[in-house]
């Protein structure tokens, strides 16, 4: 998961990109299931600091530096 989001830094990966790549086309796993795979990670790489960010109706993507900086200074 973490390759995807760094071979798309440009843009969100959304949710069916994940589940197609992941668990395959003809997979329809519980809708929960990614959401559970993405907190682990996000729990694994910082915590509440993650580098993982919710892209709201579109899907995750890595956090840019700026916005990084502003979760720190706020």
């Amino acid at each position: 998961m973490l390759v995807l989001l760094n071979e798309e830094v440009s843009r969100p990966v959304s949710r069916d990109e994940f589940i197609d790549r992941y668990w395959g086309m003809n997979c329809f796993p519980d809708s929960h299931t990614l959401d559970q795979h993405i907190h682990m990670l996000r729990k694994k790489i910082g915590g509440e600091t993650s580098v993982i960010e919710t892209v709201r109706g579109m899907g995750y993507r890595f956090r840019s530096c700026e916005s990084q900086q502003r979760g720190h200074s706020a």
